[in-house]
């Protein structure tokens, strides 16, 4: 077979039907001298007698025809010493047209000034140059100085503290306490430039009073906390109402008082 037939390298995969495999392989004859391809043999162990056989196909009979060898002169169309005449069509319509003349040049070459000016070159730079100068001008006109913002923090201090006292009558029971501290502590941080979450309850009283000059609104002031920090602590916890929430404010707006004048 491999001396008389072209044999491809693959081997194909058989296909299984009806209890049988289908070998299907693909040869060529090498000349025209071939008349027939070979019996194949397939070695297989015969059970009925208990050792190995080997089973034949039939000759199968062959008529190949010579082939022409092709020359150089063939390829170039060269016939009986003369040129075939093999002019080129050119086709103008359909996939396969052929396009001539300049108008199928298109211009390639990049320009900064078309770049610049192009509706889609425009679109490309323009927008994140927008985007700079909207920001610049936010940034400029937004832009506030830690001294903006302390006096912002300072005459906000009031009502914020104010609306958070509001909001203690509604809260649970167990968490007054912690919140009305935390509101009046806040209020003085934030009023007098200072950190609410260290100041203590003298902190507070000593911040009023200079700030005042009176002694008995940082007193009562100071007392307020100090109350709700050891009914915080106490076994028995003491119900805040409106009263104690207005009493609050109440300092809050004698504080505010006596600060301006």
């Amino acid at each position: 077979m491999a001396r008389n037939f072209k044999l491809p390298t693959q081997k194909a995969s058989p296909a299984v039907e009806g209890g049988s495999k289908t070998f299907t392989q693909t040869i060529r004859a090498n000349n025209d001298q071939v008349r027939s391809i070979p019996p194949i043999p397939l070695a297989y162990f015969d059970a009925e007698k208990g050792k190995y056989t080997v089973a034949k196909t039939a000759s199968i009979p062959l008529e190949v025809a010579p082939t022409k060898i092709l020359t150089n002169a063939d390829l170039q169309g060269m016939r009986g010493g003369g040129r075939v005449n093999r002019q080129v069509e050119a086709i103008k319509k359909g996939l396969s047209a052929n396009y001539e003349g300049p108008d199928v040049l298109t211009n390639q070459s990049f320009s900064p000034l078309a770049a610049a000016t192009g509706s889609g070159y425009l679109a490309i730079w323009a927008v994140p140059l927008a985007g700079l100068i909207i920001s610049s001008f936010v940034k400029l006109f937004t832009r506030s100085s830690p001294e903006q913002l302390a006096r912002r923090r300072r005459r906000l201090a009031k009502s914020k503290a104010i609306k958070q006292l509001k909001t203690i009558a509604t809260a649970d029971m167990q968490e007054r306490q912690e919140l009305l501290v935390s509101a009046m502590k806040q209020y003085i941080g934030e009023r007098f430039d200072k950190v609410s979450g260290s100041l203590t309850a003298d902190d507070c009283c000593e911040v009023i009073a200079s700030a005042t000059d009176d002694e008995e609104i940082a007193t009562k002031y100071k007392d307020a906390i100090a109350a709700c920090e050891v009914s915080r602590y106490a076994s028995a916890e003491a119900d805040i109402g409106v009263g104690r929430i207005d009493e609050v404010v109440n300092l809050i707006g004698a504080i505010e008082k006596k600060s301006r004048q």
